[in-house]
């Protein structure tokens, strides 16, 4: 059964304060007054899709078809609205997308190759004994990913645009993969010895290799890479910003003792958790995201830095009591579910809009978008 559209009401969604919720900021630790609002509107996507795996920035929604067909079309909606096919959810495997809406990934119809979608074209990205897997691809369809050769040792980072393999100069004795690009073409990925035990990050620009941290020092795990060149990960249990060739540990100056990082964008706000709650990281240092008491998790950043995610009374996530929060400008609004609803995220545009499903939880379900006002 589909959710009737007349649940969702046209009037302004009411607004509550959360009870035990702070109105300040009490040593940058809880939020501002947190608002509730209970109705978004459907998605009215044709055809209707069972299942959103991808969004970007600009409302561009990547999935699986709900027609009752199998295996069922994979697809995009560009701008919440036109679709295009280009794949089966039996054989298409999606990775990443950029703002574009061109989408890389592999499909078992290209068996050891990459795949790039780009609105209707198809480009295999394939080279003669070796395994293509793609990880990201930036906002000029620069691809990058991994090599497996059939018959050699370990992978090799690599990077493609314009039909030109590239492979990434690796430290002799390791391995190597990227995990992302930015729009400058820097590379970001991993270095690995034989053995897999230790590792470090590392950036790969324009040919030249250098490494996130020293390869004597603490191993580095790297998450993601921004305009500005600045990447963000872990190491020794605690989260980093590597900027300008200097690693900043994000707990420094902080009561708080391990953590990680999700995300960043070009402003250079990232976000991630510490000692097990979400938090925000801006050039006003570090703040928890929920009121004490309550647990969550961070899920999406937009170009102007709000934060989005899912959080629960208590400290054990509870489906049923679950609620969406966005981070904005230091306040903080929850959206919700009608009565008998419960919510899910998907993420978030850069337009503060959130994008996810609300379900009756005896398999009705809604794909919906709350908006930022």
């Amino acid at each position: 059964m589909r959710i009737r559209a007349g649940i969702f009401s046209a009037a302004l969604a009411t607004l509550v304060l959360i009870p035990g919720t702070s109105a300040a900021y009490a040593g940058a630790v809880d939020p501002a007054p947190i608002l509730i609002d209970r109705n978004p509107v459907p998605l009215l996507l044709s055809p209707a899709p069972g299942r959103l795996s991808l969004m970007n920035g600009h409302g561009d929604l990547v999935g699986e078809v709900a027609d009752g067909t199998s295996p069922a079309a994979v697809g995009e909606w560009r701008r919440y609205g036109d679709f295009w096919s280009f794949g089966t959810e039996e054989s298409t495997y999606l990775h990443a997308m950029n703002d574009r809406g061109h989408i890389v990934g592999d499909d078992d119809r290209a068996p050891r190759a990459g795949i790039l979608w780009r609105h209707g074209e198809s480009v295999t990205l394939r080279m003669a004994g070796a395994v293509v897997w793609t990880a990201a691809v930036n906002n000029h369809d620069q691809v990058v990913g991994d090599l497996s050769v059939t018959a050699g040792p370990g992978m090799q980072a690599f990077s493609w645009q314009n039909g030109t393999f590239t492979r990434l100069p690796t430290p002799d004795g390791m391995t190597s993969y990227a995990v992302d690009v930015n729009d400058r073409g820097q590379v970001l990925g991993m270095l690995v010895n034989a053995d897999w035990t230790s590792t470090h990050g590392a950036v790969w620009d324009r040919g030249r290799l250098t490494v996130v941290g020293k390869l004597t020092g603490p191993d580095t795990t790297v998450r993601a890479i921004n305009n500005r060149g600045q990447v963000i990960g872990i190491t020794d249990g605690r989260p980093f910003l590597w900027a300008g060739g200097r690693m900043h540990d994000l707990l420094a100056g902080t009561k708080a003792s391990t953590g990680y990082t999700v995300a960043l964008n070009d402003a250079g706000t990232v976000i991630g958790e510490a000692d097990f709650r979400p938090v925000v990281w801006t050039r006003d240092g570090m703040r928890y995201l929920l009121p004490r008491g309550y647990s969550g998790n961070e899920q999406s950043l937009n170009s102007r830095g709000d934060v989005a995610g899912t959080m629960y009374p208590g400290t054990e996530p509870d489906q049923r009591k679950a609620v969406l929060f966005r981070w904005h400008n230091g306040v903080m609004t929850y959206y919700g579910a009608p009565s008998g609803w419960q919510p899910t995220l998907l993420g978030m545009d850069n337009r503060g809009g959130l994008v996810g499903t609300v379900n009756s939880g005896q398999g009705s379900r809604q794909w919906v978008r709350w908006s930022s006002r």
